[in-house]
């Protein structure tokens, strides 16, 4: 399998990585009196995981090649997109 391939693969679990840690169990975790930076932890944790996401959202759009870019021709020969 190509590198490309393998980081769109794992481009697509990202929502559900996402989806994952934003849950219900995972977040009482993080529900306690405690404070962090003057904040409740909850709120730290909600704005820490929505952060990274955001990030690796970033890094693979740069990562993944566009839209028609590496494609192999097809049987006429003017590439994937047809024209």
């Amino acid at each position: 399998m190509s590198p490309e391939r393998r980081l769109a693969g794992l481009a697509l679990l990202l929502p559900a990585f996402g989806a994952l840690l934003l849950t219900r169990p995972l977040i009482d975790i993080f529900d306690a009196k405690a404070r962090l930076f003057g904040l409740p932890r909850v709120v730290v944790y909600l704005f820490g995981v929505w952060l990274v996401l955001i990030v690796l959202a970033y890094l693979f759009s740069r990562l993944l090649p566009k839209d028609g870019e590496d494609r192999p021709p097809d049987r006429t020969g003017r590439g994937a997109g047809g024209g």
